[in-house]
C-alpha cells in the first residue's frame, strides 16, 4: 500500500514539473517572438498539405499577401489571416501552422521561414436532422449537403423543416386556461452557394423554396408560397451587406370559416418580384444575453418589377449595451418599420409589419399588437417598438448566463390612411402607444435564450390582446 501511495506521489510530481516547464518554455518562446517580431523576415516557401479536391488555385489565392510580409510579426498576422480566410470557407477543419528554417539557408544566417499549413478536408456529403426551438416555434429540421463539389468552396443544400408553433390562451372570464393552440408551418428548400473569386466573405447563392405557413393562432388563413431569387453577400470590419432578387409567388388560402372581410378580401394568388438589400452590424459580446456592444440591422425592398405587387419597404432594428460593472448591465432597443404602396396599389396582409409578444412588445400576445379586424389580426403598414432593461445578476450566479431584469416596452402600429397627411398618419403612430413593464429571469442556452416574466401593461389600445401576468418567452432575438 505505501509503495502504491509512493508511486502515485512520484507521478503526482513528475506531472507537476512537466507543466512547469512547459510554461517555462513557452514563455521563453514568446519571448524570443517578442523580441524579434520586429527584425527583417521574408517567407522561403509556403507549403499546404491536405488537400485532396481542392483546387490549387482556390488555396493560392488566399497566399498571396504572404510573400508580401517583410517582418516576423507581418508573417505571423498573415499567417493568421489566411488561416481564418481557410476556415470561413466551412470546407476544412483541424487547421495548423509550423514554422521551420529553410535547410539551405542554416549556415548562412538568413532570416528566411518556411510556412508549411496543415489541412484536413470535411467530409464531402453530409446529412444532418434534428430539433430546434426559437421564437416561440418548434422545428424538425433534416438537411443534406454536398460540399466543395468543384473544388472552390461551394456547396449544395437541401433542407426541409416541420415546425408548430404553439399558445396557451385564456377563455373569456380568464379563470383558467385553455388547451394549446398549435399552427403548423413547413418549408423546403434548395440552396447553391460560391465564393465570389475565390474570397469567402464575398458569397454568391441562388436559391428556390416552397413555404406553408399558418397564421390560424392570430388570424384565419394560410399562406402557401414558391420562390426562387439569388443573393450577393459581402463581408467587411464594416458590416455585412446583402443584395437580393426574389420571385414569389403566394397563395391567400385555408379561410377560417369565421374569417373578416378583411382576410377574405386578401384570399387568391399575387406575384411579388422584388430587389432587396440588407446590412447587419453586429459589435455584442454575446447575441443572446449581451452585457455592452451594438446591433445595427436595416433593411429595404422594392416590389414592382414585374408582377402585381408594387411597394416600398423599411425596417430597421438598433439596440446598445452598456456594461454598469459588478455584472450589471442596461440595454436599450429599438425597431420600426414603413410599408408604401406604390402605383396607387394597395398593401397585403403578407407583406405587412406583425408587433407584440414575448420577444418585442412584452405584457401582450403573440402579434396582440396593432390593426384587427374582429378577432383577427391583419398587420400594420408601419411600427415602432422600443425597449428598456436592466440586467442584475443573481446571487452566487454572477458568472452563469442567467439575469434577473427588469423592463419597460412600448409600441404601436398603424394601417396608413392615404386620405390624410404625412403629418396626420404619424401623429396617430405615436400619440397612443401601447406600454408595459415588468421584471423576470432570462436565461441563455447554447441556441437560445429563454425568459419568464411579470408583465404589467400600462397603457393599451381597444384592438390590444393583454397577457398580464406570467409570461414564457423562447427565441434568439428579443426587445
Amino acid at each position: 500500500m505505501k509503495k502504491t501511495e509512493d508511486n502515485q506521489y512520484n507521478d503526482n510530481n513528475l506531472n507537476t514539473d512537466y507543466l512547469k516547464r512547459r510554461e517555462e518554455l513557452n514563455n521563453y518562446l514568446n519571448k524570443l517572438l517578442n523580441e524579434a517580431k520586429d527584425t527583417p523576415f521574408r517567407v522561403n516557401s509556403c507549403k499546404v498539405n491536405g488537400t485532396k479536391f481542392t483546387k490549387k488555385k482556390l488555396i493560392e489565392k488566399q497566399l498571396n499577401s504572404l510573400f508580401q510580409a517583410k517582418t516576423l510579426k507581418e508573417i505571423l498576422e498573415e499567417t493568421e489571416t489566411i488561416c481564418g480566410k481557410l476556415n470561413r470557407f466551412g470546407i476544412f477543419n483541424d487547421l495548423g501552422v509550423n514554422l521551420d528554417v529553410p535547410q539551405s539557408k542554416i549556415l548562412k544566417n538568413e532570416n528566411e521561414v518556411d510556412i508549411i499549413i496543415n489541412l484536413k478536408e470535411k467530409p464531402r456529403f453530409w446529412a444532418r436532422t434534428g430539433t430546434e426551438v426559437g421564437n416561440n416555434e418548434g422545428n424538425l429540421n433534416a438537411s443534406l449537403n454536398l460540399r466543395n463539389p468543384f473544388g472552390t468552396g461551394e456547396t449544395f443544400e437541401a433542407n426541409a423543416s416541420y415546425g408548430v408553433d404553439g399558445a396557451i390562451e385564456a377563455d373569456k372570464d380568464k379563470s383558467k386556461l385553455l388547451p394549446i393552440k398549435t399552427q403548423r408551418n413547413s418549408i423546403y428548400q434548395l440552396c447553391y452557394s460560391s465564393p465570389i473569386n475565390g474570397n469567402p466573405d464575398s458569397i454568391f447563392q441562388t436559391f428556390a423554396s416552397q413555404k406553408i405557413i399558418s397564421h390560424k393562432i392570430y388570424s384565419s388563413f394560410n399562406e402557401f408560397s414558391n420562390n426562387i431569387g439569388f443573393k450577393f453577400k459581402k463581408i467587411s470590419p464594416f458590416g455585412s451587406n446583402e443584395y437580393g432578387y426574389i420571385a414569389s409567388w403566394r397563395q391567400i388560402n385555408h379561410i377560417s370559416k369565421n374569417a373578416s372581410f378583411s382576410v377574405r378580401s386578401e384570399a387568391g394568388n399575387s406575384f411579388k418580384s422584388s430587389i432587396y438589400h440588407r446590412y447587419l452590424k453586429d459589435t455584442r459580446n454575446d447575441q443572446m444575453l449581451p452585457s455592452k456592444g451594438s446591433l445595427f440591422k436595416f433593411y429595404q425592398e422594392l416590389a414592382g418589377l414585374g408582377g402585381d405587387v408594387q411597394f416600398l419597404k423599411h425596417e430597421a432594428e438598433t439596440q446598445w449595451n452598456v456594461s454598469l460593472g459588478k455584472g450589471f448591465s442596461l440595454s436599450s432597443s429599438f425597431r420600426g418599420g414603413l410599408l408604401l404602396p406604390l402605383m396607387n396599389s394597395r398593401t397585403r396582409i403578407n407583406d405587412r409589419f406583425f408587433i407584440g409578444g414575448p420577444l418585442s412588445v412584452r405584457g401582450f400576445n403573440y402579434f396582440g399588437l396593432g390593426p384587427k379586424d374582429g378577432k383577427d389580426v391583419i398587420g400594420g403598414d408601419t411600427y415602432w417598438t422600443t425597449g428598456l432593461s436592466l440586467y442584475a445578476p443573481l446571487p452566487k450566479l454572477a458568472d452563469k448566463p442567467i439575469k434577473t431584469h427588469m423592463f419597460v416596452n412600448a409600441g404601436s402600429s398603424i394601417l396608413l390612411n392615404q386620405k390624410e397627411s404625412l403629418s396626420e398618419n404619424v401623429n396617430r403612430l405615436i400619440k397612443t402607444p401601447s406600454i408595459s413593464t415588468g421584471f423576470g429571469l432570462a436565461v441563455k442556452f447554447s441556441i437560445l435564450r429563454v425568459e419568464l416574466n411579470y408583465c404589467l401593461p400600462v397603457a393599451i389600445t381597444k384592438t390590444d390582446d393583454v397577457k398580464k401576468g406570467l409570461q414564457f418567452g423562447v427565441g434568439l432575438n428579443f426587445m
